[in-house]
This record gives structure tokens, C-alpha cells and sequence, in this order.
């Protein structure tokens, strides 16, 4: 007779962000989550990349924080596109996500991930993530295609690495999942080191 083990359940973390992208990105880490839309508004200062992120990010998690209180492990990001000296968030419509698009073409950007997170009765921290994404030379109708087959309005920069904007994409560097929109080998060793993992054999235990 084999006596059975109980397997500790992972603690639920409120993640506050409405992204199915971040959301495939937790399950792939192995947390356990609770998605939640904070509603928020995202404000953008147009050269401060870092300081735009840090801040939707920390108002994205105070909108989690005053909802479901202080004996709750709280996460929220917030990503934006650094590119020719300015900040690009989603676009407001698909003449402008086509514009956006063809003005990468063989040019580099740099995809910047900011992260507030808090475990329970414990204090907000932040950190941020930069990756860089160089796209090779293309043209209109690359451009249309990528736009017929994935829907660029949800999306800051108006591309996803992980579908068919590739296409689009020579290179990049940095945290892969940075650029998905969750800097996840931060965001693991941060867990880790906050109790969050405690299974053996976890991958970031």
C-alpha cells in the first residue's frame, strides 16, 4: 500500500490585468491566479518610458489593493513600446496600427515591462524589465496580412511576439516573455524568494 502526499496548493494571487497573454504566461509559470479587470485608465508620458509603466502598473495594483485588501498576494503590469524616442501603448485604431507597424521596419525598439506586486500585509514592490526587438524590412502588404490574422487594438505596440507578428521580426534580445508582456524569470525569482514557491522540485523553488 503507498501512502499518499498531499501537494501544498499554491496561494491565489489576485492579477489584476485583463491580458490573455500575461494570463498563458502565469499558467505557464505554474501560478495559481485570479484574474481581475481594474478598469483603469493608462496614461502615458510620451518620453519616459519606465516612468509610464511604473506608474499604470501601481495604479493597476492600489485599484486591486483597495478592492480585495491587504491579506491578498497582488499583481499587476504594465508594458509599453520605446521607439524613435517616444512611447507607444495600443493604438486607437487599425490606420494607426498599420502605421505603427510599417514605421518598424528594419529598425530596433525596446519593450519595457513594469511590475507592482505585494504578498499579504506586506509592502508594494516594483521592478521593470527591457528588452530590445529588431524587425526586419518589409513592406504594406507584410503588414496587412499580420493585421488580417491577429487583432493589433489590445496590444501595445500593436504586435504580439508570440503569434504571427514574427513574421514581422529579425531578432530580439532580453527576456522573450518580457516582450509577451510578463518579464517571467523576474517575476519567478521574485516569487521564490517571497515564499510564493515552496514545492520541491518547483522550477523556481
Amino acid at each position: 500500500m503507498t501512502d499518499s502526499i498531499a501537494v501544498p496548493t499554491l496561494p491565489e494571487i489576485i492579477a489584476a490585468t485583463a491580458s490573455p497573454r500575461r494570463h498563458a504566461l502565469l499558467r505557464s509559470m505554474g501560478v495559481r491566479f485570479r484574474a481581475w479587470n481594474t478598469g483603469s485608465e493608462e496614461r502615458c508620458d510620451p518620453h519616459d518610458p519606465v516612468k509610464t509603466s511604473l506608474r499604470n502598473a501601481l495604479e493597476k495594483h492600489s485599484a486591486a489593493f483597495a478592492a480585495f485588501g491587504a491579506s491578498e498576494w497582488i499583481l499587476a503590469a504594465d508594458t509599453v513600446v520605446f521607439f524613435n524616442g517616444t512611447v507607444l501603448g495600443k493604438p486607437a485604431s487599425l490606420e494607426e496600427a498599420e502605421a505603427m507597424l510599417l514605421s518598424y521596419s528594419g529598425r530596433t525598439q525596446t519593450v519595457f515591462t513594469s511590475i507592482a506586486v505585494s504578498p499579504p500585509h506586506s509592502p508594494t514592490q516594483t521592478f521593470t524589465a527591457a528588452s530590445s526587438v529588431s524587425f526586419r524590412s518589409y513592406g504594406a502588404a507584410e503588414v496587412a496580412r499580420c493585421i488580417s490574422q491577429v487583432n493589433p487594438m489590445d496590444k501595445a505596440g500593436a504586435y504580439d511576439i508570440s503569434d504571427s507578428s514574427r513574421e514581422l521580426i529579425a531578432s530580439c534580445s532580453g527576456s522573450f516573455s518580457n516582450i509577451a508582456g510578463l518579464p517571467c524569470e523576474l517575476l519567478g525569482e521574485w516569487l521564490a524568494a517571497h515564499g510564493y514557491f515552496k514545492r520541491e522540485g518547483s522550477l523556481y523553488a
